[in-house]
Parts: structure tokens; C-alpha cells; sequence
């Protein structure tokens, strides 16, 4: 398996943006995988040299410096096969907390919602029924009437 670094550098952007915040409110728990992502590589960039510079860039600027660091941590994996390995579980999990999160907010306003499939028959009421029968019924606010009814029907 492949280690998708570019995928790895995103969720690194992700807590070294706000230090995980939004990832904490939007998924809980992807916060820990995402950590630990970063916990693997951290000290790896900050011991070298070279990349000590770059991952102070990309702390600055996440976005303008991510192409760099994908660069760095490609090679770094492809030095320590170990590292990809653990960084490929870790990816792994972060994914599933991801997907294991996913919700949907239903605003109806006060109506009715159904999440899976209806059967006709019989009645649904999403809201208020109403129910008008007989004559001379006026529905809306503030509406009078005035019926008077003769033998046969007939209105006069």
C-alpha cells in the first residue's frame, strides 16, 4: 500500500491550522489519529536540518507551504518503510472516525421529516391537519360567513 502523503500533509494542515479545533468540532474523534500523524512526523523534521526550516514554514502558513512539506515527507517515508506503515494505520483511522461522523442537520421548520422510505396509505400529517366539512365553512384569519340555507338546497 501506498502511503497517500498528500493525504498526510492535509490532516497535519488540519491541526496545525488551529491546533485541531475545528477538526475537534467537526469530528471528535479524528482529533486523536490526526495527532498522532503529527506526533510521528514532528520530531522527524524538527531533528533535521533541513526540514526544520520547512516545518516552521508550513506552521506559518499551511496552505502556501503544503507542496513543500509533501515533498519532505515522501522522502521521509520512502527512507523509514516502518514510518509509512504506522502512517498508513493512522491515516486508516482517521478516515473511519471521519466516516463514522458524517450527520445530517434536517431543519423542517416544524414539519415533518422521514429518513427512509414511506408506504402509501392511510394519512401522513407532516404538521397541523385541517379538516373542513360541511357548507359554508371560510378558512383564514379574520373571515366571517354568512349562509342561509332554504328547502332543497337551494341558497338564497
Amino acid at each position: 500500500m501506498a502511503t497517500d502523503v498528500q493525504e498526510i500533509v492535509d490532516v497535519m494542515a488540519e491541526v496545525v491550522s488551529d491546533g485541531g479545533t475545528a477538526l475537534a468540532r467537526r469530528a471528535p474523534q479524528a482529533l486523536a489519529p490526526a495527532q498522532a500523524i503529527e506526533a510521528e512526523l514532528v520530531p522527524r523534521l524538527e531533528a533535521n536540518s533541513t526540514y526544520a526550516p520547512l516545518w516552521q514554514a508550513f506552521q506559518a502558513s499551511p496552505e502556501t507551504s503544503r507542496p513543500i512539506l509533501v515533498g519532505v515527507v515522501q522522502v521521509l517515508v520512502q527512507n523509514d518503510p516502518a514510518l509509512g506503515r504506522k502512517l498508513d494505520d493512522l491515516l486508516d483511522a482517521y478516515r473511519q472516525a471521519i466516516a463514522s461522523n458524517t450527520t445530517t442537520t434536517i431543519n423542517t421548520g416544524g414539519g415533518a421529516y422521514v429518513g427512509g422510505s414511506v408506504t402509501a396509505g392511510g394519512d401522513f400529517v407532516g404538521r397541523d391537519s385541517v379538516r373542513i366539512t360541511g357548507d359554508g365553512n371560510v378558512v383564514g384569519s379574520g373571515n366571517t360567513v354568512s349562509v342561509n340555507k332554504s328547502g332543497g338546497g337551494k341558497n338564497s
